[in-house]
This record gives C-alpha cells, sequence and structure tokens, in this order.
C-alpha cells in the first residue's frame, strides 16, 4: 500500500516533473490502468469498479468515479499523477479502457439499442461517443483536494484537474445539447454521424457514402434526431470570494460549463466547491471571434 502523500510532499516528490512530461506514454498507462480496474479491491474485499461495471452495464448507475487515492493506493502514484495533471489528455484513454471491461449486454431499451444491434448484424461499429452510457468523474488525489483562488488560475494549469471555491453568481437554465448528430441518406439509406465540438454545427447536407460516389448520385442527409445524443447542459457564473480580492481590485469570474448528471448543483448566491478541468472554450474560435482566447472550467 502506498500512502497518499500531502500537498506539500506531492509538490516535492514528482507532480511537476509529471506536469512537465512531453510524451507521455499513453499505451503503457492505459494497461496500468486496466489493471487496476481488473484488480483494485476496496477495504471490504469487492472489487470496486468491476462491480460499477457491471451496474452500468445493467442500466443501474450512470456515473463512474475514479478516485485517483485508489490509483496511489494501489501502488502507482504516479500515474495517478500523470492523470491530475492531464486530465484531457488521459479522460479518453480511461474511457477507451472502460468501453473495453464493461459487460455486453442484450438490453434493447431506444433507438440506440437498435442502432448497435444493426449495426453488428452489418459487421460495423457506431461511435463510441454515442453509445457509452456512462460519465466519467475523476476525484482528485486528497493532498490536492485544497481548492485554489480564481485568481491563481494561470496557463500552466489549462489540461489539469483544479478545485475552486467561489460564489455563483449566474446559472443558465437547463437545456438539452446536441453531442452527435446522426442523419440517414434517402437515397443508400447510409447512417452518418457527426461529432459536435463546442456550441455550433454545421449538418452535412449530401451524402459522402461510397455508395452514392459509385453510383453518382447525390443522396439528401435527413437527421434522425431520436437516435442522436443529447445531454444536459448548464453554465454556471464562479465569482472569487471577498477574502481572495485584494483591496483595490475588481472580483474575477470564471465560466463553469456542467454537463449531464453534473447539472443542476448550484444555485445563485450559493458558496461551492467544485473540482473540474481548466481548459479553452472551444465555442470562441470562428470568425472574428477566433483572436479572442477564453478559457473555461469543465
Amino acid at each position: 500500500m502506498t500512502e497518499v502523500p500531502s500537498q506539500e510532499q506531492a509538490k516535492k516528490t514528482g507532480l511537476a516533473a509529471a506536469a512537465t512530461t512531453k510524451y507521455p506514454n499513453y499505451l503503457a498507462d492505459r494497461e496500468l490502468c486496466k489493471r487496476f480496474f481488473e484488480e483494485f479491491r476496496d477495504l471490504s474485499g469487492t472489487l470496486k469498479y468491476i462491480e460499477i461495471l457491471r451496474r452500468i452495464a445493467c442500466r443501474e448507475l450512470k456515473l463512474f468515479i475514479l478516485q485517483l487515492d485508489d490509483i496511489a493506493h494501489y501502488g502507482q502514484l504516479y500515474l495517478a499523477q500523470r492523470i491530475q495533471m492531464n486530465v484531457m489528455g488521459y479522460s479518453e484513454e480511461l474511457c477507451r479502457v472502460i468501453d473495453e471491461l464493461i459487460p455486453q449486454t442484450e438490453i434493447v431499451e431506444d433507438m440506440v439499442d437498435y442502432l448497435l444491434v444493426e449495426a453488428k448484424a452489418a459487421g460495423q461499429s457506431l461511435p463510441s461517443l454515442l453509445t457509452r452510457r456512462y460519465e466519467l468523474i475523476i476525484v482528485p488525489l486528497s493532498g490536492y483536494a485544497e481548492p485554489i483562488p480564481l485568481r491563481h488560475l494561470k496557463g500552466s494549469l489549462i489540461g489539469t484537474l483544479v478545485v475552486l471555491r467561489g460564489i455563483c453568481i449566474a446559472a443558465t437554465a437547463v437545456r438539452p445539447k446536441l453531442s452527435v448528430l446522426v442523419s440517414v441518406c434517402e437515397v443508400c439509406a447510409e447512417t452518418t454521424f457527426q461529432q459536435v465540438v463546442g456550441d455550433r454545427l454545421t449538418p452535412l447536407m449530401v451524402c459522402q457514402s461510397q455508395r452514392c460516389k459509385l453510383n453518382n448520385t447525390i443522396g439528401r442527409l435527413l437527421p434522425q434526431y431520436k437516435a442522436s445524443k443529447f445531454t444536459k447542459y448548464q453554465e454556471l457564473r464562479l465569482q472569487e470570494l471577498p477574502q481572495d480580492v485584494p483591496r483595490g481590485a475588481i472580483p474575477r469570474t470564471a465560466r463553469v460549463i456542467c454537463e449531464g448528471e453534473q447539472t443542476r448543483i448550484a444555485s445563485p448566491g450559493q458558496v461551492i466547491k467544485i473540482t473540474g478541468t481548466y481548459c479553452p472554450d472551444p465555442s470562441t474560435g470562428q470568425g472574428h471571434e477566433a483572436f479572442r482566447a477564453s478559457t473555461m472550467v469543465k
């Protein structure tokens, strides 16, 4: 068993070095994560993450909560540090491992299940973002659970897991956000999938399948919103606490994006503590707005 370091100890024992690693070995770390999910047991002796995978497969659970302290206790402290300092890079790798380990079921409840059955019969595969029925939640190391002031958010923290504390001064209504658009060609019946990045989408109007190209036909794509994937979406505005504002300075704010089961976590006027990824805002990069840099906590 490996002792989880305190915040000061972690700073001295390599967390900064993990953050400056130029070329992380994702393949090796993926195998470590896979072995960890398969072998880690909690205090009661239960295979903790195997049980979570089983409940997700049975549609009993929607959140896959990964405790980085568990990885440290498993003897992979530096792996936990690398994940915390490069969440944007490791999130997709962790989801791929979960997709490999999650048990296959024959449950058919919605349109996505029917698409999956048809794809298997045709020897094809669907985009993983469309078939995933869970949300990955990463809990930071206990040595880094103390929140930092909004004023300390710097460029060096982009892509890392940060813990913030502030006052929620604004919250939008929870609304659906399109994640994957599914369209069907009216000529060849080929299914097209479009992943949405940011808050803008230009739907494809003409089918790009090989069948339409060989037949020299122009097939119009018809959106299938019933089969498309929508997620719950909400924006919060977080303002730093009065004790964190220097005398004579203007309080700083941060834009917080909440998706899925993490919506409705706060109301305006509440003092909250949040954990998320400090990342660039992909919605501010088109046209004249490409000259404006923006960041957010997701």
